[in-house]
This record gives structure tokens, sequence and C-alpha cells, in this order.
């Protein structure tokens, strides 16, 4: 494989880094906003806090993903990336839609979230794009 082709896959990963990086710490500082709520459970904050680390897991996983096989070209792995990115950052997005009166009181939040997740998911479709034929 030539510098260039393998520098090409690194695009999809450096991208995919990239959106994880705005999207982690903006639901750690979400995380800490709402563990003060005075109407929350007990029970609703272990779910809550659940939720972030569940969160930490996937971006974990997506990236492990986009820095080893499929940015080798392993399609199985660009196949999964694509399965893991819409679920990373399009859980926001269905959570809003299930759940509209709950969603973040602020537009640009909003507006951020779902251009990382162009980004994120774009990157992984790319990914996949660029991998090799099976």
């Amino acid at each position: 494989m030539t510098g260039g082709r393998l520098r090409s896959r690194q695009l999809p990963a450096i991208l995919l880094t990239a959106a994880t990086a705005g999207q982690v710490p903006g639901y750690f500082y979400a995380l800490w906003e709402h563990l003060d709520e005075a109407n929350w459970s007990d029970h609703a904050q272990f779910h809550h806090i659940l939720g972030f680390f569940w969160l930490c897991g996937l971006a974990t996983a997506t990236l492990t993903l986009s820095w080893g096989p499929a940015r080798r070209g392993e399609r199985w792995a660009s196949r999964l990336l694509v399965a893991l990115t819409v679920f990373q950052f399009g859980s926001h997005l269905l959570t809003m839609v299930v759940l509209p009166a709950g969603k973040p009181p602020v537009a640009w939040q909003n507006a951020v979230l779902g251009v990382l997740a162009v980004i994120g998911v774009g990157a992984a479709v790319l990914n996949l794009r660029r991998a090799r034929p099976t």
C-alpha cells in the first residue's frame, strides 16, 4: 500500500476523532449540569451517570475501530463502525424525537451535536467507501 493511500484512510479516523472530541466533553458538561437536579430521584441520577459511561464506552469502541482495523481497510470493521457511529451520534436525535420536551433548551447545543453527528457518521461512511472489497 502506498503512503498516500494509507494517509487517505487516516482522514475518516481524524474526522471521527474530532467529532468524538466535541461530543464526549459536551456530554460530560451536561452530566455535571444535571447532577444537582432536585426533582430527579437517585435512580434517575444513576441512569444519567450510567448513560454517560455507555457513551464513553461506545466512543472508545468507535475510535478503536477507526484507528485500527477500519483504517487498515477491513470491511467488517468499517461496516461495524458505521453502525456504531449511527448509535453514538444518532441517539441524541432519536431521543429528541421520542421525548421532544426533554431536549437541551439551548438551540446552539442541538446544532453543534447535529454537526458533530454529520461529521462522525460521514467519516464512518467515507471509511466504508474506502474499505477493501470482500
